[in-house]
């Protein structure tokens, strides 16, 4: 028995100079995913297929009170500016065991040789403990020729030493590793703390909008960048009086 089945293919061969994917699976802070949802939803991409995957968490996702299969999903956006073909990769989940990551790393891979892609930038989070108003961004490759010349840019730092885990690291080191196709990884600084990290998501969509010329719409974002920090303020002056009132116990016990 095969370890995935596909549904709903959509025939693709693509007219654009160059096949791209774009990938950002579920991880810390959902900056990856979240930023490849958004462009799917704001450009208005087609999808290719869903990918059903045997190590997927035995969970269904219920939308408008219809249940559905947990799955990794592939759409395609023509990239008018560049002439590119964007393909944009992302999953409702992670594999449950590190088998299961390296194995769906391994399908996905062959997937998308198939479609003739050349490039995956791969995109996720790099931990922090508190909200970064300016996240940095962290760059590695497959190569250094390609992190010279394509993705040499100001706003990009080199990861030089650590590990990365997960599909966001796994998927663009196995595609690279025959060297006819690259492979990147961008990592936005992202609170590991918050559950989506919005700061971090747009930082990443402006990254990619520089390198595409997306012409990328951020009013979406920007509102929940503005309803998360809303959130917080209010947070914070409902534990001052928690605080105060504290103190104030811890005084009149003592004394």
């Amino acid at each position: 028995m095969k370890d995935y089945f596909i549904q709903n293919y959509n025939n693709f061969e693509g007219a654009g100079n160059r096949k791209i994917c774009i990938q950002g699976m579920p991880g810390i802070a959902l900056a990856g995913k979240y930023t490849v949802d958004y462009i799917i939803k704001t450009l208005g991409a087609k999808k290719i297929f869903d990918l059903y995957f045997y190590d997927f968490p035995p969970q269904v996702l219920i939308d408008l009170g219809l249940m559905n299969l947990p799955s990794v999903y592939l759409s395609h956006y023509q990239n008018e500016s560049t002439g590119d073909d964007l393909l944009l990769l992302s999953s409702d989940f992670q594999p449950l065991t590190h088998y299961g990551v390296n194995v769906l790393s391994l399908i996905l891979a062959e997937q998308l040789r198939k479609l003739g892609v050349t490039l995956v930038i791969s995109l996720g989070a790099s931990a922090v403990n508190t909200i970064v108003k300016d996240p940095k961004i962290y760059a590695s490759a497959t190569s250094q020729d390609i992190l010279s010349i394509n993705f040499n840019i100001p706003d990009f730092e080199r990861f030089t030493t650590g590990v990365i885990t997960g599909m966001n690291g796994v998927l663009p080191a196995i595609i690279g590793r025959e060297g006819d196709i690259k492979g990147v990884i961008l990592l936005a600084e992202a609170c590991r703390y918050l559950t989506c990290d919005f700061r971090a998501a747009r930082k990443l969509l402006e990254a990619l909008d520089k390198i595409f010329n997306l012409k990328m719409d951020y009013t979406e974002i920007n509102n929940k960048i503005k309803e998360l920090d809303e959130s917080i303020e209010k947070l914070k002056l409902e534990e001052q009086p928690r605080r105060q009132t504290g103190r104030d116990e811890k005084t009149n016990y003592i004394g």
